[in-house]
């Protein structure tokens, strides 16, 4: 099929899989943050290269005045991607749309990728596992940048 057919594709995968994405950052959001995070959906759209990638993110206060403790620069969200690039990155053929960690520093601009084969609601819940450890990596990577470290997680060091 055609390259506009297989993203119309990975678009309706992002829908089905956003209410199951929302639950896995809703999950966290009551664990780690009483509740105190703001998930945000960023629906797919076209990057320079020409590819499309969108996103199920969470952020909360704390995180947003944590700084990188090895240069201070400002912690992004915690963020889980889809993505589906026109053009190879590094040595990376994207032939389908995938489930990825983002990080600037390494080569191809993800640290790790799983397939994104999701074409109905089943298919959708049954990335929950894949989601959820996605988003707990991530939430690793944060309290490990950060300045604040685990103090980043409110359940972790705040009264009730």
């Amino acid at each position: 099929v055609s390259r506009q057919e297989r993203e119309a594709v990975f678009c309706r995968a992002f829908d089905l899989v956003t209410p199951v994405a929302r639950r896995v950052l809703a999950g966290l959001n009551e664990t780690f943050l009483r509740s105190s995070g703001q998930i945000h959906i960023v629906a797919p759209e076209r990057v320079a290269e020409g590819g499309l990638i969108g996103s199920w993110q969470m952020s909360w206060p704390a995180l947003q005045r944590a700084r990188n403790r090895f240069d201070q620069s400002p912690l992004s969200p915690v963020a889980l991607s889809a993505v589906f690039p026109l053009t190879a990155t590094g040595e990376m053929q994207w032939t389908h749309p995938h489930f990825a960690i983002q990080r600037s520093c390494c080569r191809d601009g993800f640290a790790c990728a799983w397939p994104m084969q999701v074409t109905s609601h089943e298919d959708a819940c049954r990335q929950e596992p894949t989601l959820r450890v996605m988003a707990e990596a991530e939430m690793h990577q944060k309290t490990y940048l950060s300045d604040l470290n685990w103090r980043i997680l409110v359940s972790l060091h705040e009264e009730p």
